[in-house]
C-alpha cells in the first residue's frame, strides 16, 4: 500500500498561526520529516495551474535600509521615482527583524546583495535598492504591469493585536490603535523612523511605513512571488473562515501568486542564510515550493533543536 507524501492544506482560524513544519509526530520526527507540506489559501487553487512560466524574468530587492533618513534626503531620493498611480498616504540590540526601535539590519544588506548576484549570474534582470534608495515610493512604482516576477523585501515588520491597545501611549498610535487590522501590520522602508516616532511627515512624501492596507491597492499583475523577509509578516487578525487580515492577505489581494512570510520574530543572521538558500535553489531550476522546502530542510538539519531559527517562514499559494 502506498501513502501520500505531499499534503496540501488550507488553515482556518487560529491554525493560520501554526508552523506545521515544526509540529512533532513523535519523539524523533516532525511533520515536515514525513510529508511535503503545501499551504494554500484555498484548496480550489489546486484546480488551476499557474499562469506564470517557471523561470523568473526579473527581481526587485529591498534591503540594507536606512530607517533614519531625514525628510530632505528622502525628498531627493523620491524625486528619482516615477509613480503613475495616485496612492494615498499611510497614516534592539539583538537584531531581530521586528523590534520597535528600528535599527539597521546588517544581515539584510548581505542577503539582498548575494541574492542579486545569484540572479545576475542566471541572467535575471535585477533591481537592487539599499540604504536611501529603498523608499516606499519605489515599491509603489512597480504597480500594475511594471511589477517584477519577484519582489523581495528584507526589513523590519510589525503587527499589533487589538488587545494591546489599552496600554499604548501617543507614539505609533495610528498603527497600534486602528480599528482596521490592515493598518496594524506593515513593513519599514527608508526614513520610516521619522514617521514612526511622530506619526506624521510633511505630506510631500510617503512616510516610509507600508501598511497592509496600502499594499492591498498596489496591483502586482506580473508578480509570482513576494518574499517578506521580516518579523511577523504572516500574522494578522484572524476572522474565522475569512482568514488572516494582515500583510499576507494584502499581497494576495494585490495579485501575487505566492507569499513567503514569517509567523514570529526572526533572527537577522539565520533569516539571511535561509533566504539565500531558497533563491539558490529556485534559480537552479526547481519550482518555488520545492526550493522553499529544500531551504527549510537545510536549516532544520542545522538548527533542529531551535525551530525559531528555521520554522517561522511559511509559503502560501
Amino acid at each position: 500500500m502506498s501513502f501520500a507524501t505531499t499534503v496540501y492544506y488550507a488553515p482556518s482560524g487560529s491554525l493560520h498561526m501554526v508552523s506545521f513544519a515544526a509540529v512533532p509526530v513523535n519523539d524523533s520526527l516532525l511533520l515536515s520529516d514525513v510529508y511535503q507540506l503545501r499551504q494554500v489559501s484555498t484548496t480550489a487553487k489546486l484546480l488551476y495551474p499557474s499562469k506564470f512560466d517557471h523561470a523568473p524574468k526579473d527581481i526587485a530587492l529591498f534591503g540594507g535600509i536606512d530607517y533614519s533618513l531625514n525628510e530632505d534626503d528622502l525628498l531627493a531620493e523620491v524625486g528619482k521615482v516615477k509613480i503613475e498611480n495616485n496612492f494615498s498616504r499611510s497614516l534592539p540590540a539583538d537584531l531581530t527583524r521586528g523590534v520597535e526601535k528600528w535599527q539597521y539590519l546588517p544581515g539584510t544588506l548581505q542577503e539582498v546583495t548575494n541574492i542579486a548576484n545569484a540572479a545576475r549570474e542566471k541572467k535575471i534582470q535585477t533591481m537592487l535598492f539599499t540604504r536611501a534608495q529603498a523608499v516606499e515610493e519605489r515599491f509603489k512604482s512597480f504597480a500594475g504591469n511594471k511589477s517584477p516576477s519577484i519582489i523581495h523585501i528584507a526589513t523590519h515588520g510589525f503587527y499589533f493585536d487589538q488587545e494591546q491597545q489599552d496600554s499604548i501611549q501617543a507614539k505609533n498610535k495610528v498603527y497600534r490603535q486602528s480599528d482596521n487590522p490592515l493598518n496594524r501590520s506593515g513593513l519599514l522602508f527608508a526614513g520610516g523612523n521619522v514617521s514612526w516616532n511622530s506619526n506624521s511627515t510633511s505630506g510631500k512624501i510617503d512616510d516610509g511605513i507600508l501598511t497592509a492596507y496600502e499594499a492591498t491597492y498596489v496591483t502586482l499583475n506580473n508578480t509570482q512571488l513576494v518574499t517578506l523577509s521580516a518579523c511577523e509578516t504572516g500574522r494578522g487578525e484572524v476572522k474565522g473562515s475569512e482568514g488572516v487580515y494582515g500583510l499576507q492577505r494584502a499581497f494576495k489581494a494585490a495579485g501575487s501568486e505566492y507569499v513567503m512570510m514569517s509567523l514570529w520574530k526572526v533572527p537577522d543572521r539565520e533569516t539571511s542564510e535561509f533566504m539565500q538558500l531558497f533563491y539558490n535553489n529556485y534559480f537552479s531550476g526547481v519550482d518555488i515550493p520545492v526550493a522553499f522546502q529544500t531551504a527549510q530542510e537545510t536549516m532544520k538539519n542545522k538548527c533542529r533543536s531551535e525551530p525559531f531559527k528555521w520554522a517561522a517562514f511559511v509559503l502560501l499559494r
